[in-house]
């Protein structure tokens, strides 16, 4: 049961979104498995996807009601690097919302290069990053949209009023982009 769970959870992982720099291996589709057949949603016209009844994975066995979507068509969000408070380090978050990140993926650095700095609880230009953290920080700085990491709830807001790179007023949760 146990193994099946944590194959169930890597699922989303191996067929999702790839992330910029990586090359997407095509393989050919097994027959019978992921294939699933659509069924309206009452009062909405917009269909559900359900997976078939007699699918089966590689092995010949049935995916007993595991459905997988093919890769192909399946919009994929926008993914953000964003900064993780418990290792102080930015990563990519694979799924968030609301501010938060719930899932983190591998480190990076924005593209924007300004970076929270935990010892001042403001951003600075990092002037030198490696595996998602800045080892030389500049002078203070805004990211894009004002989307700052606040240290008092953990959460991501938009910045009311900026001084030197620090937030002296947080508004509503925002997710950086």
């Amino acid at each position: 049961m146990r193994k099946s769970l944590i194959a169930a959870a890597l699922v989303p992982l191996l067929i999702g979104c790839p992330s910029s720099g990586t090359k997407t291996v095509k393989k050919k589709p097994t027959p019978g498995a992921g294939k699933t057949v659509p069924s309206p949603r009452a009062g909405t016209g917009k269909l559900d996807q359900k997976p078939t009844k007699n699918a089966t994975n590689r092995a010949g066995r049935p995916t007993a009601g595991v459905s997988t979507l093919p890769g192909a068509g399946i919009a994929c969000a926008a993914q953000v690097c964003m900064y993780h408070a418990g290792v102080n380090a930015y990563h990519v978050c694979l799924s968030g919302a609301n501010g938060t990140c719930f899932h983190f993926g591998r480190r990076c650095e924005p593209p924007h290069q300004c970076m929270f700095d935990a010892s001042r609880s403001g951003y600075r230009v990092c002037a030198r990053a490696s595996a998602g953290k800045c080892l030389q920080f500049g002078s203070p700085c805004e990211p894009p949209g004002r989307c700052m990491y606040n240290p008092k709830d953990h959460l991501h807001h938009v910045c009311q009023q900026v001084a030197a790179g620090s937030c002296r007023r947080f508004g509503a949760v925002c997710d950086p982009r």
